[in-house]
């Protein structure tokens, strides 16, 4: 399975709120609920961060409609 991290866009009664899934490719879907970063030390969890910052600013805007 592959995925990463992408900014999910959802307008809830006209207003947006934007927080990060996790994306998969096979089988397609996202994680309902937004994550944060995890890390066992602190290091893992910069690195996590930094990998999400990455996968932010690479992938476009995925708009949800609810």
């Amino acid at each position: 399975m592959s995925w990463h991290y992408q900014i999910r866009k959802r307008t809830i009664t006209g207003k947006a709120f934007y927080d990060i899934v996790e994306m998969f490719d096979l089988p397609p879907g996202w994680t309902e609920e937004s994550v944060g970063p995890y890390g066992e030390t602190k290091d893992a969890l910069l690195d996590d961060l930094a990998r999400m910052r990455h996968d932010a600013e690479y992938y476009p805007v995925f708009e949800e409609f609810t």
